[in-house]
């Protein structure tokens, strides 16, 4: 057996040395027999899952480097980590309509309060310049928080 290889499954030596195994096998008279022994070399990678993507899955398994439970897992651990992907950018984009939501709410008291002394003189009482742009505002927040 060569250097950091192992035996396959299949059959057992009777008897092991440093360097031969031994195998008996029943052979009839005047008949010659073949015994065939696989083996094997054990390799070790490692993948950090943060950093595989489908196509390593893929590769992998072309390689028969991963068995097919292993690749069902690899399959679910990668929808989990792009369901993850897909939620940050919608929690992303929501709090930059929060942050408009907000510039635009502290723009508005601004002009509310700058016009809020004016009085309109046409009818009579305060001309409320930005009231259908509130309502815009307003309406996002509802459904934001909605």
């Amino acid at each position: 057996m060569r250097d950091g290889w192992k035996m396959a499954e299949g059959p057992k030596p009777e008897e092991t040395s440093a360097s031969f195994y031994r195998f008996r096998v029943g052979v009839d008279p005047e008949r010659t027999a073949e015994l065939s022994v696989e083996e094997y070399h054990p390799q070790e990678s490692s993948y950090q899952l943060t950093n595989l993507n489908n196509d390593q899955v893929v590769f992998l398994s072309q390689q028969g480097r991963m068995t097919p439970a292993m690749q069902l897992v690899f399959h679910r651990v990668l929808d989990q980590k792009n369901q993850v992907t897909s939620l940050e950018a919608q929690l992303k984009s929501r709090q930059q309509e929060v942050e408009a939501i907000t510039k635009d709410q502290a723009r508005l008291r601004e002009n509310i309060d700058d016009s809020g002394s004016r009085q309109d003189d046409t009818e009579g009482g305060y001309k409320d310049e930005n009231s259908s742009e509130q309502i815009k505002i307003f309406h996002k927040v509802f459904l934001l928080l909605g």
